[in-house]
């Protein structure tokens, strides 16, 4: 994740080449953002025009150099400036950066006239959100309701959430399972966002767990482990909490 702030609205890429030949890299951007259905399986949205005209980060980015060479075990350095229009409001906007690279095509000899030559490249792809904060940003997350599916062992937790404030909701989601003693006998966390009104889906184990009524508590929060706090957008821990029959 990339996120630039209002404060210098300039931010950079880290671009490698790990391989022993020259890779040729491409840099391109497309509104888009994880979604999902009824069930709470993530899948992404690309083709939400009413939100890529409210949100979207396309037309105010620039990015130097878009398209480049680079050497065998080198780096190449990738600015990105953003350059808001006067009218956006307070907020996190956003875009998907696509890093593609592939192998530089070799130049073909003229004098090899003859015979046919079949040559496959790799081309690998690399997909990153990149979010620009203007502005005092807020969200949060309003939980609307919580269904729990038993399949076997496993308890599937599916979350219709609707985020609120002006910026997306990075963070973590949490369940705990307790017994009617008050004792904590599952667990499950994983990250998650909230762009808009979604599900969520979130398995614990309940392996070995006897036939009875359980507490299962659900909890959201803006803490993640593989984005910096300084990057979030922070709300106030939210958590809720149902009866569950097994």
């Amino acid at each position: 994740m990339l996120a630039i702030h209002d404060d210098t609205n300039v931010g950079s890429l880290f671009i490698n080449n790990n391989s022993d030949e020259p890779k040729e890299v491409s840099i391109t951007t497309e509104f888009g953002y994880p979604d999902s259905d009824s069930l709470g399986n993530l899948e992404m949205n690309y083709d939400d025009t009413k939100a890529e005209e409210q949100y979207g980060l396309d037309e105010d980015i620039r990015i130097f150099p878009r398209s480049f060479v680079i050497k065998p075990n080198q780096q190449q350095t990738v600015r990105l400036q953003v350059r808001p229009s006067q009218d956006r409001s307070n907020g996190v906007y956003w875009t998907r950066i696509s890093v593609t690279s592939n192998a530089v095509t070799p130049e073909v000899d003229e004098k090899e006239t003859e015979g046919i030559t079949t040559q496959i490249n790799y081309q690998f792809e690399q997909n990153i959100a990149a979010f620009y904060h203007k502005g005092k940003t807020t969200t949060g997350v309003e939980v609307r309701d919580i269904e729990v599916e038993q399949n076997d062992d496993i308890l599937t937790i599916i979350a219709q959430l609707s985020r609120t404030g002006n910026s997306p909701f990075l963070g973590s989601i949490h369940a705990e399972l307790y017994d009617q003693s008050g004792q904590k006998v599952g667990e499950a966390e994983t990250t998650t966002t909230v762009y808009f009104d979604e599900s969520r889906q979130l398995d614990l184990n309940a392996e070995d767990l006897p036939q009875g009524t359980y507490l299962l508590e659900v909890s959201l929060e803006t803490k993640r482990r593989d984005i910096s706090p300084q990057n979030l957008v922070q709300a106030p821990q939210i958590t809720e909490t149902i009866s569950v029959e097994l």
